[in-house]
């Protein structure tokens, strides 16, 4: 999850990166309050996981963590589709490795494991 807010934050030393802020767009995508509930939404799964990797039952875990892992790899592949910049392609290459990290280890889970 910090790697979105470091990622972002460094975006904005990126010239002309504060006047596309201003004017309403992100990557040439009109910012709304839609658009930005759904990237809140897409920004909190990671820290709800946290709680519910511990919580869940085994399986249901397991299959959470493989299609939330499975959504950030396509958002984080998508995401550098077009990026330039070093510090953007490092971050998004670091997502990409932590996602498949996640689901690898998810499919490997012990099948019955009991819930803290």
């Amino acid at each position: 999850m910090m790697l979105y807010i470091y990622t972002d934050f460094y975006k904005l030393f990126v010239p002309g990166s504060i006047q596309e802020m201003l004017s309403g767009l992100k990557d040439g995508l009109v910012v709304t309050q839609v658009y930005l509930l759904i990237t809140a939404i897409v920004t909190i799964i990671p820290a709800f996981m946290i709680f519910l990797s511990l919580s869940l039952k085994t399986k249901i875990n397991r299959w959470m963590n493989i299609i939330l892992g499975a959504i950030h790899l396509l958002i984080g592949v998508v995401n550098l589709i077009g990026a330039n910049w070093g510090f953007y392609i490092f971050y998004g290459v670091s997502l990409i490795m932590i996602a498949i990290l996640i689901i690898v280890y998810a499919w490997k889970w012990p099948r019955n494991v009991k819930a803290l």
